[in-house]
């Protein structure tokens, strides 16, 4: 049962009653309706929940009716995003320092940064496509400059992505020794295999 849901309820396009709250049993009572159609409408979900994709719900109040009428309205729970940091050659290896920009449906970023634990979490995700692009590689690795697309849905509550980097290893210098009067030159082996051409 979910505490603090707030209602509004409308009659004949008037708003009659409003600041209803649900209590510590998720529950609120509306007392002494009259005979009509009414419109309970949620404007604000429980903390750390989503509010329904349809907040309206169409009561009728007729002769006959109960003296109570109950209504039931679910929330989902807010979803949570983990993003992982790997090795791409040891992916037992989780990398710190890692820093992400996600996107949310509604174009607000957040920035986040993998800890020594190389996760980095991000919670209270509504539904919708999350963009999640790596600004900064872990000291020592390439950056991935690919951009991670995320749909946040109902079929789970934790969702995780997991970004590889390769490891940085610069090109080998190789040192030739040079004419007599002439100081030594260092090559690339790049520009030793296109000097072996010649």
């Amino acid at each position: 049962m979910l505490k603090n849901a707030e209602f509004e309820l409308w009659k004949d396009g008037k708003k009659v009653a409003d600041n209803i709250m649900t209590d510590d049993n998720g529950i609120a009572i509306i007392p002494n309706l009259l005979l009509g159609n009414y419109k309970l409408i949620e404007i604000n979900a429980p903390e750390g929940y989503i509010m329904p994709t349809a907040n309206e719900t169409d009561i009728q109040i007729k002769v006959g009716s109960p003296l109570q009428i109950p209504v039931t309205i679910e929330n989902d729970i807010l979803r949570t995003l983990i993003i992982r940091k790997l090795d791409r050659s040891d992916k037992t290896k989780l990398l710190e320092g890692a820093e992400f920009t996600v996107t949310a449906p509604d174009g607000t970023t957040e920035t986040l940064k993998t800890g020594n634990d190389g996760t980095a979490v991000l919670t209270g995700l509504k539904f919708g496509k999350y963009l999640v692009k790596e600004t900064k590689a872990p000291q020592g690795y390439i950056l991935d400059a690919r951009t991670n697309t995320i749909m946040i849905d109902n079929t789970s509550i934790v969702f995780t992505v997991e970004v590889e980097n390769q490891l940085y290893i610069p090109d080998p210098i190789i040192i030739t020794p040079g004419q007599p009067g002439t100081p030594t030159r260092r090559l690339h082996r790049h520009q030793l295999l296109h000097q072996h051409r010649v």
